[in-house]
């Protein structure tokens, strides 16, 4: 029986106030998958665009992520620095490095060489431009489709390229609280 191909799809689409938003999917039956989709984009202000439509305001990079316990910054930054990478950042907990896509499997293996297995690792979707959301309503829709988004089966990963400052992000969750 030939039902048991996973295929990955990759949907790109818009929010409210024009936010790119790239849904990846991994999915036994594409159908169900694209109706899935698209009603959650149609039901939170949103459409699902044509392949290509947005991905132009996105990069992809590999992130890799390693708990500060294993060495300090500089051995960390030092090592890092004779590899191929865009930006190695010490945060609060955790050592983050980020690589363009094609160097990504190169530079994890030889990492992983020195410091073992991180504490994650991924492709990502970085946003080359943000779309700053000011206005109270747009952000809860736009929160709530991402949140549906994730929350469908088939999906493993959102990225958007939106920015809600900081008073206005917490506000809406304190409105969430409430209720």
């Amino acid at each position: 029986e030939g039902k048991d191909v996973i295929e990955e799809i990759t949907y790109e689409g818009f929010g409210p106030d024009g936010v790119a938003i790239i849904v990846e999917t991994m999915t036994d039956n594409k159908n169900r998958s694209a109706g899935e989709v698209r009603s959650t984009f149609s039901k939170f202000n949103g459409n699902l665009g044509v392949s290509g439509c947005v991905r132009h305001n996105f990069e992809k990079v590999g992130l890799i992520s390693y708990s500060k316990e294993i060495c300090s910054f500089e051995v960390f930054f030092e090592f890092c620095a004779g590899f191929d990478v865009n930006d190695v950042t010490e945060n609060d907990n955790s050592f983050d490095i980020e690589t363009n896509s094609e160097s990504f499997n190169y530079v994890l293996e030889n990492i992983e060489k020195k410091f073992l297995i991180p504490k994650f690792s991924e492709l990502d979707w970085k946003p080359v431009n943000l779309i700053e959301i000011t206005n109270e309503e747009q952000a809860k829709t736009l929160l709530k489709l991402l949140e549906a988004l994730e929350d469908l089966d088939d999906v493993q990963n959102v990225a958007s390229n939106f920015n809600i400052n900081e008073a206005l992000m917490e506000k809406i969750i304190w409105t969430k609280k409430k209720k």
